[in-house]
C-alpha cells in the first residue's frame, strides 16, 4: 500500500480483499501521513476494509463529555435606581426624629417636651440626602410656628412655599436656623406628593411624620410666695434665668449658690411666725411646690434658708441661699405657701 493510494477506495479494497490484514508498517505509514492514530486492538487486527472512507484531509472532532448537573436558576438582579433611603444630619442632638413626650399643664394645654432642641441664638446644621446617585428628591424645611418655608438660595425663612429639588449626590446642604425672640418649631420632611419615579424609603421623614427642631428661649426660674391664701400678699420674688435645660451645678457642693430673699405682706393686721422655733430652723426645698404639673422642672440640690418677721410685724421674709442643679427647658415657678411659716394676728 503506497501513500498515493490512501485512503483506499471501495474498488481498491475489493481488489485487495476487504478482510486482508494490513501489515503493521503500512498502518504506521497511514497514521504518519494522515496524522491519526488507528485503534488496533490485539484481538482484532486492522483490515483493508477498516480503512474505507478515511478522508485525505483530516477532520478533527472534539471529544464529547456527557455529564449531569443540578443548579438553581435565578432572575438576573435589576440595579437599584431612584431610591431615596434616608437623611443624615451633622448635629444629631438638635433634631427630634421621633414623636416627643407630652404633658398637660394647669390650663389643660398639651405641652411638648423635647429631648433635643436649639437655643434662641439659632444654629447651623448640615443635611445629606442618602440613596441611589442621581435619584430625585424634594426636601422641605418649614417654620410651622410662623408659617414660613426655608429658601435654599437665600438661606432664609420666607413667606410662600419653597423646597430643595435636587438629586442624590451625597453632599451635605448647610441650613441656617436664625435667632428668634420666641419659641419656634420647625419641620423637616421630603415632599412625596409628586414623587414621580422616586421611591422613598418608609424610614425617611415625611410631611405626616417629620423631623422636628425646637428652638427654645432662655428659661427663667422664679421663687415666690403663693397668693392662694387670701390673708397674704406676695411682695418680692426671686428670678434666675439660664439656657434651657442648663446644668447649673453638678453636685450639691457647687459654687453657684443663689443669694435668696423673698417677702410676703399681711393683707390686714400684723404678720407673725407661726411658731417661734421656726426662726432657728433650716427650711428645706421640700416646701417648694411647682406652680404647674408636668415633666419640665428646675431641680434643687440644697437650700440654706431661714424665716423671720420684721420688728413692725409688717413683712415676712424667707432668706438664705439656694443651690440649683438643672434648669427647666421653659419658664418655671416655685411656689412657697406663706401659711407654712406665718400667721395673721
Amino acid at each position: 500500500m503506497t501513500y498515493s493510494s490512501l485512503p483506499l477506495t471501495a474498488e481498491q479494497i475489493r481488489a485487495r480483499g476487504s478482510r486482508e490484514i494490513i501489515p503493521e508498517g503500512e498502518i504506521r505509514d497511514v497514521e504518519k501521513k494522515l496524522q491519526i492514530t488507528l485503534r488496533r486492538p490485539a484481538e482484532k487486527p486492522v483490515t483493508y476494509s477498516d480503512l474505507k472512507g478515511i478522508a485525505k484531509n483530516t477532520v478533527y472532532y472534539p471529544r464529547t463529555t456527557t455529564f449531569s448537573m443540578k443548579c438553581l436558576v435565578e432572575k438576573i438582579p435589576v440595579p437599584n435606581i431612584n431610591r431615596v433611603l434616608g437623611l443624615s444630619s451633622t448635629f444629631e442632638n438638635v433634631i427630634n426624629k421621633k414623636p416627643v413626650l407630652t404633658y398637660f399643664n394647669a390650663n389643660n394645654e398639651e405641652i411638648e417636651y423635647p429631648y433635643h432642641y436649639i437655643k434662641n441664638i439659632g444654629a447651623t446644621i448640615g443635611l445629606t440626602t442618602l440613596g441611589d446617585i442621581n435619584a430625585s428628591y424634594d426636601l422641605v424645611i418649614k417654620d410651622v410656628t410662623n408659617t414660613k418655608w426655608y429658601n435654599w438660595d437665600t438661606k432664609k425663612f420666607e413667606n410662600g412655599y419653597s423646597s430643595k429639588r435636587h438629586v442624590v449626590d451625597l453632599k451635605f446642604e448647610q441650613v441656617t436656623i436664625p435667632p428668634q425672640s420666641s419659641e419656634t418649631k420647625y419641620h423637616i420632611f421630603f415632599n412625596q406628593k409628586d414623587s414621580g419615579l422616586t421611591n422613598y424609603s418608609p424610614d425617611v421623614p415625611s410631611e405626616e411624620n417629620p423631623w422636628v427642631i425646637y428652638q427654645l428661649m432662655n428659661a427663667t426660674t422664679t421663687f415666690t410666695f403663693g397668693d392662694g391664701d387670701s390673708r397674704f400678699t406676695p411682695e418680692t420674688t426671686l428670678s434666675k434665668t439660664y439656657s434651657p435645660g442648663a446644668f447649673i451645678n453638678v453636685n450639691s457642693t457647687g459654687e453657684k449658690k443663689i443669694d435668696f430673699t423673698i417677702t410676703v405682706l399681711p393683707k390686714v393686721k400684723s404678720i407673725k411666725l407661726k411658731k417661734e422655733e421656726l426662726a432657728s430652723l433650716k427650711i428645706r426645698s421640700g416646701l417648694f411646690y411647682p406652680a404647674s404639673s408636668g415633666m419640665d422642672k428646675t431641680s434643687v440640690f440644697d437650700t440654706d434658708l431661714t424665716v423671720s418677721v420684721n420688728s413692725s410685724f409688717s413683712v415676712g421674709t424667707l432668706t438664705g441661699t439656694v443651690t440649683l442643679h438643672k434648669s427647666a427647658i421653659r419658664d418655671f415657678d416655685f411656689i412657697i405657701n406663706p401659711s407654712n411659716f406665718f400667721t395673721i394676728t
